[in-house]
C-alpha cells in the first residue's frame, strides 16, 4: 500500500496524509501539526568557559475551524510542547540566555485559546492561554 507514496520532498506533510485521514480531518476544519526544532550550540572561544549543548523542542498542535459548522472565523487552538537538552548558558557561566528553546523539560500546555476573526481578518480577538511571542514582535520576514 505504500508503493505509490510521493517522495519525502514532494509531500505536503512529512508523515503523508495518513491514508486520506488527514485530508478528511482538514475537510472538516481540523488540522494537526507536529514540529521539531533543535539547536546545537557551542562556545569554542571567549568568555569564562567553553562548552557544547543541545536543545530540542517537540510540539503538537490542533486547530479546529468552525466554518463548516456555520461559525465563520471562529477557531479553537491548542498546542503542547516538550523541550529537552542542556542549558549552554549555565555551562559557560553566561548571564544571558543562549538558546531560546531551552526550558520546561516536561510536556506542557503551550497555548489554548478561542479566536474570532472579523472584518476579513483585520480584527482578531483571542482569549485563553496565549504565547505572546507568537503574536507580538514577530515578522513574516523571519518565516522564510
Amino acid at each position: 500500500p505504500y508503493t505509490n507514496l510521493p517522495s519525502l520532498w514532494d509531500r505536503a506533510y512529512m508523515t503523508g496524509d495518513w491514508g486520506g485521514f488527514r485530508n478528511t480531518l482538514a475537510d472538516a476544519g481540523i488540522t494537526i501539526d507536529l514540529t521539531y526544532v533543535t539547536n546545537l550550540l557551542d562556545n569554542v572561544a571567549g568568555g569564562k568557559e567553553r562548552g557544547f549543548a543541545y536543545t530540542g523542542s517537540f510540539g503538537i498542535s490542533t486547530n479546529i475551524d468552525f466554518t463548516q459548522a456555520g461559525w465563520t472565523g471562529f477557531n479553537l487552538f491548542n498546542s503542547f510542547c516538550w523541550r529537552t537538552g542542556t542549558n549552554l548558558s549555565n555551562k559557560i557561566d553566561n548571564q544571558f540566555t543562549v538558546s531560546q528553546i531551552f526550558g520546561s523539560e516536561i510536556v506542557r500546555l503551550n497555548e489554548l485559546y478561542l479566536l474570532q476573526n472579523l472584518i476579513d481578518k483585520r480584527l482578531i480577538f483571542k482569549a485563553g492561554r496565549l504565547d505572546a511571542g507568537n503574536d507580538f514582535l514577530c515578522s513574516p520576514l523571519y518565516w522564510h
